[in-house]
């Protein structure tokens, strides 16, 4: 019962650290990550959004990893980064009010 509960806070923090990057993300990078705030949909350990003006994904999976699937990265599974840097980027991102030009491997897909 305590690892169920356990796993589940990991799940619920996850999910909120996620819909809090997606949502920066489609603040920063429009272009590609649009329309913004679609509904965050979940799949087989992930949690991601679907930007259909570009035919884009922006997901995160189980081991809080983070990824970009699309037309603009030739449809290959991009690697980007972790939840745990990109939290951080985006904490000194707001911090010093600013807005950033790229992120992780994201700059290469752009």
């Amino acid at each position: 019962m305590f690892s169920l509960l356990i796993n589940n806070t990991i799940h619920a923090n996850l999910l909120s650290d996620s819909n809090t990057i997606f949502n920066w993300g489609e603040d920063n990078f429009s272009k590609i990550l649009s329309p913004v705030r679609p509904p965050t949909q979940f799949i087989d350990g992930w949690r991601y959004r679907y930007y259909k003006n570009t035919d884009t994904y922006l997901g995160v999976n189980d081991q809080g990893e983070v990824y970009l699937l699309g037309t603009v990265t030739n449809s290959a599974l991009n690697y980007i980064d972790t939840v745990e840097n990109l939290l951080k980027t985006i904490q000194n991102n707001v911090k010093n009010n600013s807005k950033l030009i790229s992120i992780g491997n994201l700059n290469q897909c752009i």
